[in-house]
């Protein structure tokens, strides 16, 4: 029999001081995943597949959603004025949906790491008080330096190849003008592809658990804030930051010209490898290689053109 039929018997239920502070949470969170440990691999297997599912997807569209209705509803007209280019009609339902199809997908890849890392085979340990903390500063700063190098290969290979472009990522790029939520959608091979690195670094470098959670969770909302289209690093005038974080105006021109910026924190490996572009130059002359769906009625560049000729 298996003990998915008993589930409620191995997991401890919450209790109310569980949801008293972050921490408590985290404790609680950190017994019921490892209670799962005594069941047999399919039973815990589909667990933290359920759970990694509703998770991700009440994650998902609560930061999707308040960053679409700061940007692209309340303050639109100041972050993404009429003249620029606009997502396409029907284009937030789109990735919507494509998301909400992704994450099981996605959480059917990833559960696997996960198994191994509540049995005990990646590096990641609980107890740190003896950690001192220079150890953090570079355990993240590697993190960060490994999962942007592996990011930036994935991701061009997948423009490399036409058969992994057109079955894996092309569908990522049907949104030439992005929203936040496009941030999740894509194929979730594409998806778990591109999230090796992080997985793979708590397999081959010593971390503290709770720092790996911080960290998981921050390059998500990273990956949701490269897709908003608001300028955070000066894209538009130059300010020394663009120069070295790929911002959201760096991963449009991606979704805009596709061969370019495939980085996904900084633009170093696109300087040294010739696939960098500046997004300056685009938003000075207004010509962004778009179709007119993304644009509003008599806004696209020719249509202009006509008017002033």
């Amino acid at each position: 029999m298996l003990d998915i039929l008993r589930v409620t018997d191995i997991i401890p239920y919450p209790q109310p001081n569980d949801f008293e502070s972050i921490t408590t949470l985290v404790d609680y969170l950190r017994v019921a995943c490892l209670a799962t440990n005594q069941m047999d691999l399919i039973s815990q297997f589909l667990v933290l597949w359920v759970v990694i599912t509703l998770g991700a997807t009440v994650f998902y569209y609560s930061l999707c959603s308040l960053s679409y209705l700061v940007y692209f509803v309340i303050f639109r007209n100041f972050f993404h004025p009429p003249h620029e280019p606009q997502p396409f009609k029907g284009q937030v339902a789109l990735e919507a949906l494509m998301s909400l199809i992704a994450i099981p997908g996605l959480a059917l890849l990833t559960v696997p790491f996960l198994q191994g890392e509540l049995h005990g085979y990646s590096q990641l340990y609980w107890e740190a008080e003896n950690d001192p903390w220079w150890y953090y500063v570079i355990v993240t700063i590697g993190f960060i330096l490994f999962t942007d190098t592996g990011i930036y290969w994935i991701h061009r290979w997948e423009h490399t190849f036409p058969l992994i472009y057109k079955y894996v990522h092309k569908p990522h790029h049907k949104w030439l003008v992005t929203t936040p939520f496009a941030a999740f959608a894509f194929h979730p091979v594409d998806g778990w592809a591109q999230a090796l690195p992080y997985h793979f670094y708590v397999y081959l470098v010593p971390m503290q658990t709770k720092l790996y959670l911080f960290l998981f969770i921050a390059v998500q909302c990273w990956s949701i804030s490269i897709h908003d289209g608001i300028d955070a690093v000066g894209s538009r005038v130059s300010w020394w930051p663009s120069k070295v974080v790929n911002g959201s105006l760096h991963h449009f021109i991606h979704h805009s010209r596709f061969d370019y910026n495939y980085g996904q924190y900084f633009t170093f490996w696109d300087w040294f490898m010739g696939s960098h572009y500046d997004p300056k130059p685009d938003f000075d002359s207004g010509d962004f290689n778009l179709p007119k769906q993304n644009y509003h009625p008599g806004m696209h560049p020719s249509e202009l053109t006509k008017k002033q000729q």
